[in-house]
């Protein structure tokens, strides 16, 4: 984590070592950033913080960039999560999400796309997903941090919890602090996952 840099943490208001405790504790409305070095209990992160909702009647929506459905429910399940039979109750949705670069009329079109997503959502709702596939080039860091920027004002407004994993090997270089200090500004939470299985910290920002 060291290309990620925060104030001391006496400036912040509660800080979490057991993450998975922390998942389970969360029941209002959130905007968590997850940053990981270790994918594989980030997937653990993210489960569960879907089967917490989904348990709890919650309206869930787990976003991909790949065709890879078949991988996604197979993991869930591994994770206590029934992926048919809360599709079929229309509690769960697995939505790969769109390409907004690719969009012929560009990033401001591929943001409406973006509302439209929010503004489906039935409240009380729970989402996992990163709206960029790539960070490498400047249009792409730029229209990162425009969707960040108008889900954090946008979904309080729909009353739910959303996660947005971010692998720090694939971070963006060359901003000099500002991408990292825009997504914290945009988000309640922040989550750290180390490259040390099962270990990290979780810190409110608010």
């Amino acid at each position: 984590m060291s290309n990620l840099i925060f104030h001391n943490k006496n400036d912040y208001n509660n800080i979490y070592k057991d993450l998975l405790k922390f998942i389970d504790t969360l029941d209002s409305n959130k905007h968590i950033v997850l940053y990981y070095e270790n994918e594989g209990f980030s997937k653990k992160i993210q489960y569960r913080f879907i089967r917490n909702g989904l348990k709890k009647g919650d309206y869930c929506i787990y976003t991909t960039h790949e065709d890879n459905y078949a991988l996604i429910k197979n993991e869930m399940g591994i994770n206590d999560i029934d992926a048919d039979i809360y599709i079929e109750r229309g509690l769960l949705k697995i939505f790969k999400i769109p390409d907004f670069m690719e969009h012929p009329n560009g990033i401001f079109t591929g943001a409406n796309v973006l509302k439209k997503i929010l503004s489906d959502l039935r409240p009380p709702f729970r989402l996992v997903g990163s709206f960029m596939y790539e960070l490498i080039t400047e249009e792409q860091i730029e229209a990162n941090l425009t969707l960040e920027h108008l889900c954090q004002s946008e979904f309080v407004k729909f009353g739910g919890m959303i996660l947005c994993p971010y692998d720090v090997k694939k971070n963006p270089t060359g901003t000099q602090g500002k991408w990292v200090e825009v997504i914290l500004e945009n988000h309640n939470s922040v989550i750290l996952v180390t490259d040390t299985a099962e270990e990290g910290i979780s810190i409110d920002l608010e």
